[in-house]
């Protein structure tokens, strides 16, 4: 029997726990994934992401609401003839949630824009902007400021005669106009991933970019006046690859910032966390990792003196990636990491600290679910207990480095936003399912993680092998979504004949080429995406042993 428990059960019970714990999968027949989650101010949760089981055209924006014990309550999907996601919810003082998104259904040239709103509680879209600018964007991060106005970040191409990628920031009322707006860019590509707001009011946009001569992602930090006033800009450098995550304000000033280094470490990847007070001095920065890859993603405050980092594991856990929890200190002291998840993959987009003292989870699950991909959520207590008999700890090691930094202009691109009213057709789904991974009413009926036969429906035989796991723990794929190319990093362990092939949603081979990958080694390979539309691809990965698929999104154009 393997060590830990998979329980799925339909019927959700209700927890007699003070600090709630479940882990739960939601989703249609197809592919579904949480990009963002809250908890409301009923104590229950709101999870929102993109599914392709509705009736609209590609992916279709999805709502779901989560009782405090896991159990399904209601959902809501919008969607036009392309593909929508929500990529962030924020709550409001007056208990609405604002929420950020990009769709590719209703631009006149079919690109990706920029959508935002404002939903009550019931799941009713009170108002919802586009945005009207030529070329495609993605949205990346949405927050409430302290002013009671809106700040939201992201990337796009249609901002200056290059045609290249660049970082907007956009500042709007709860009404949804905009007070200003402006775009900034360096030389070939930018993205913001997150945004934050210091003590003193000063505005933090978090990315990466396109070294023009090393031809590897950098970090890069903005700080922003109130008024949208550039104040400076720091790019911070390895030997390889540096990409952003998630991004909060530090209470003593400053800001605290999530990602994954390949150049410091442990591992071939780590997740590292940096302070940065108001001047853009690194007060610490630290690499947490083990031998193959972690990834930082979100940031969350537990308390006054700690904060989650949610992310993915490829090290430790129950196989393939997993879904990553580390608790760190203000100085960056490591209290405990922890990985939840089954044989395949299990990710995270998305933290939020609970009024319980727990933390909420938010992202997919390959390993279980009814669908391709399920949307899941882990609902920690304040312990850190996930509600499965097995939680896979693991001693990382704390590495302290440093970046080679560096200060740079950004060229102001446009300060000339513009944004339109937008209504959505609802869409339906004939099937939507919600299952327990782990039931807490459960465990106490369990010795020795053995699994109870009168609650658990699910055949280990339908499982995919350890070996395919693994195979998917020693890949990586990134960015994505992407402007252009894509880097799929990739460890063998003998001489393997390598199968790389871009497929669109049809399953028609745009792109493929075969190559022998020599030796024990982590390979770094280039895959051009320069000449494909807007949408969703899949990048198909197969040795003579092993085949993976993974979801790919080109958001515009990079020629």
């Amino acid at each position: 029997m393997k060590n830990y428990l998979y329980i799925f059960c339909l019927i959700l019970l209700p927890s007699i726990c003070s600090s709630q714990k479940f882990q739960g999968t939601y989703g249609t027949a197809q592919d579904d994934a949480f990009n963002s989650v809250i908890e409301l101010p009923d104590g229950n949760f709101l999870a929102a992401g993109h599914s392709s089981g509705f009736t609209g055209g590609g992916d279709d924006l999805i709502f779901y609401k989560i009782s405090v014990n896991g159990e399904f309550l209601e959902q809501k999907a919008l969607g036009g003839t392309g593909s929508e996601t929500i990529e962030e919810l924020t709550l409001l003082d007056n208990g609405n949630i604002a929420f950020l998104g990009y769709s590719n259904s209703f631009s006149q040239a079919g690109d990706f824009n920029l959508f935002y709103g404002v939903l009550s509680q019931d799941l009713e879209v009170i108002w919802c902007k586009q945005t009207t600018n030529t070329g495609s964007e993605s949205a990346r991060d949405l927050k409430i400021l302290s002013d009671q106005n809106l700040l939201i970040t992201g990337a796009g191409n249609g901002y200056g005669t290059d045609g290249t990628q660049d970082i907007f920031v956009i500042k709007s009322d709860l009404e949804g106009e905009i007070i200003w707006s402006k775009a900034f860019g360096l030389t070939d590509y930018e993205v913001s991933l997150s945004c934050a707001e210091d003590i003193a009011g000063n505005l933090y946009i978090w990315g990466h970019c396109l070294s023009e001569f090393t031809q590897q992602y950098d970090g890069l930090l903005m700080q922003i006046n109130p008024d949208g006033e550039l104040n400076w800009t720091k790019i911070f450098a390895g030997v390889n690859n540096e990409l952003a995550g998630g991004a909060i304000a530090h209470p003593d000033g400053g800001v605290l910032v999530t990602g994954d280094t390949s150049s410091f470490g442990a591992g071939l990847i780590d997740c590292f966390v940096m302070h940065v007070d108001v001047d853009g001095t690194v007060i610490w920065s630290n690499a947490y990792g083990s031998d193959l890859h972690e990834h930082g993603t979100a940031l969350s405050f537990h308390g006054n003196e700690s904060f989650f980092v949610g992310g993915l594991s490829g090290s430790f856990g129950g196989g393939g990636l997993d879904m990553l929890s580390l608790l760190i200190d203000l100085e960056g002291i490591l209290k405990y990491g922890q990985a939840y998840g089954g044989p395949i993959k299990e990710t995270c987009y998305d933290v939020h600290s609970c009024s319980d003292g727990g933390a909420i989870f938010a992202g997919y699950s390959r390993s279980y679910g009814e669908g391709f991909n399920s949307g899941f959520l882990t609902k920690l207590d304040i312990n850190g207990a996930s509600g499965c008999a097995q939680a896979y700890g693991h001693v990382l090691e704390t590495n302290t480095f440093e970046f080679e930094q560096s200060n740079t202009n950004m060229e102001l691109k446009t300060e000339n936003i513009n944004v339109e009213d937008l209504e959505m057709d609802e869409v339906v789904t004939s099937y939507v399912h919600a299952a327990y991974v782990c039931e807490i009413n459960y465990l106490t009926e369990m010795e020795d993680n053995e699994q109870n036969p009168n609650s658990n429906p699910f055949n280990e035989e339908d499982l995919p092998t350890l070996e395919a796991a693994d195979f998917e723990s020693k890949m990586l794929l990134y960015p994505n979504p992407t402007a252009g190319d894509v880097w799929l990093e990739i460890t063998t362990e003998k001489d393997e004949t390598l199968d790389l092939a871009v497929l669109d949603v049809n399953g028609r081979t745009l792109w493929s080429n075969r190559m022998l990958l020599e030796g024990k080694w982590m390979h770094k390979l280039n895959i051009p995406l320069h000449d494909l539309e807007s949408g969703v691809y899949f990048v198909s990965i197969e040795t003579t042993e092993n085949q993976s698929i993974k979801r790919l999104i080109v958001d515009h154009y990079n020629d």
